[in-house]
């Protein structure tokens, strides 16, 4: 239950598709989580974006997007992978900005370079790493080693961010 000095502070709050929110799980279903963000209903998660649905509990906070404000049966229609994505994202852009470095881990090879799970997934050309060229693509084993590299450039094409790393 709510205490006066919260409802207050939700009521302040603005809610609008694509912000991202903390929420508290208050139901956990078999196809779907039920997550209060301080709205006037309450917001539904598809199980299908949790790891492992059964270490869910009622009383959990994780961030949320909103992607709808209401469905036809008035829910709001939240997303924890989305949320995280962003985050991911923004952490990415800021570590870029300051000329950071980037932490990754090897994902797969691909033609002309590296998958690499830096929070997200991004491709790293084999052009852009001339020096540890021969290492990984001599070693059919590279999966899973961790790369650092700094992003010269974020590009955005047909909605999905690339990168190119030095």
């Amino acid at each position: 239950m709510l205490t006066m000095e919260e409802a207050m502070k939700h009521s302040a709050m603005r809610f609008a598709a694509g912000e991202i929110v903390k929420g508290t799980v208050i139901e956990v279903r078999p196809k779907e989580v039920l997550v209060d963000i301080g709205y006037k209903s309450e917001g539904v998660i598809s199980a299908n974006e949790f790891i492992d649905i059964k270490a869910v509990k009622v009383g959990d906070e994780i961030d949320v997007l909103i992607e709808k404000l209401e469905d036809r049966e008035g829910m709001v229609i939240l997303s924890k992978e989305k949320a995280e994505f962003k985050q991911n994202w923004d952490r990415i852009l800021t570590i870029c900005n300051e000329g950071g470095i980037v932490n990754g881990k090897v994902k797969a090879v691909v033609k002309g370079g590296l998958l690499v799970n830096i929070g997200v997934e991004a491709f790293l050309p084999a052009l852009q790493m001339v020096r540890i060229l021969s290492q990984f693509f001599l070693n059919s084993s590279c999966h899973h080693k961790k790369v650092i590299t700094e992003a010269v450039e974020i590009n955005w094409n047909d909605g999905w961010k690339r990168n190119s790393f030095d």
